[in-house]
């Protein structure tokens, strides 16, 4: 039910969306993701640069935090690496709103291991034995070298630490018992980890690993069934998850404007620049 829902209003949004007009004053604030925190800020100071007059504020925190400030009203809009969840579209349904859904880039989930990690590749499979709940210790178990294995993981607020667990770890399946030790706040954090620690392996948004690109080493991934090992970006990548915003039913004013200049070409742009993958048309 919750997916025909989104899916009608979605299309709502495109509709919209292609009636760009130009900016518009005022002030709006948006919380949520941290893998979309850089992009949506460079779109802010974009679209601000472009109208004076508008004051747009960023902040991170999880994508958990932002849909429960859309809930709370503590935001205008939220930004979220994961989809919505059924409870939360019912919570805000009872305050009397729709959620409608915006695409506005997609991301390859990359994993990064240490330069000095001899592997190039690894599987969904493997990927699970690492991060599950009876997760191994040692990088031979899954066809490394004989090193400890140490995972390194988003918090729990984290839309990520969601999506990882769904398609890697599975539907119902749960993080290895001491996750919780290795779980960080940012993506940068999770790179800072696998730069100082030889033997760690970790995820973040595509987009946080070209300012970092000299000093990790990004893994391909075979997906489950998959014969060959693709890295994030190529289309047949097994871990490339679209990035949302959402609001309470039909956005006006500054946040509609904000929305369209996303999804123009001039803010799809900067979704190449920024290391993420633009909407396709």
């Amino acid at each position: 039910m919750m997916k025909n829902m989104i899916a009608i209003t979605a299309l709502l949004a495109a509709a919209f969306v292609t009636g760009c007009g130009g900016p518009v004053e005022g002030e709006a604030t948006v919380k949520g993701s941290d893998t979309m925190l850089n992009l949506t800020t460079n779109w802010a100071r974009a679209y601000e640069e472009k109208n004076k007059g508008a004051k747009i504020s960023v902040n991170g925190g999880g994508s958990g935090t932002g849909i429960a400030a859309l809930m709370n009203d503590t935001a205008d809009f939220a930004m979220a690496s994961r989809k919505i969840k059924s409870k939360e579209v019912d919570s805000i349904k009872e305050k009397g709103f729709e959620v409608v859904e915006y695409i506005v880039a997609y991301d390859g989930l990359a994993i990064v291991v240490n330069k000095s990690n001899p592997m190039n590749e690894i599987s969904i499979d493997q990927l699970s034995k690492a991060f599950g709940q009876n997760g191994v210790n040692n990088w031979s178990d899954i066809g490394g070298p004989d090193r400890e294995l140490q995972i390194f993981s988003r918090d729990s607020s984290s839309g990520t630490f969601e999506y990882f667990r769904k398609t890697v770890i599975g539907k119902n399946g749960k993080y290895r018992s001491d996750a919780a030790r290795k779980q960080l706040q940012s993506n940068s954090q999770i790179l800072d980890n696998v730069i100082k620690t030889g033997s760690g392996i970790g995820y973040v948004g595509l987009g946080y690993v070209e300012e970092r690109k000299d000093e990790v080493k990004v893994l391909k991934v075979k997906g489950r069934g998959q014969g060959t090992a693709y890295l994030p970006g190529d289309k047949d990548y097994v871990l490339t998850r679209p990035l949302h915003f959402y609001t309470k039913g039909k956005p006006e004013g500054l946040v509609k404007a904000f929305i369209e200049f996303a999804l123009s070409e001039e803010g799809q742009k900067i979704v190449k620049e920024e290391g993420f993958l633009p909407v396709p048309k």
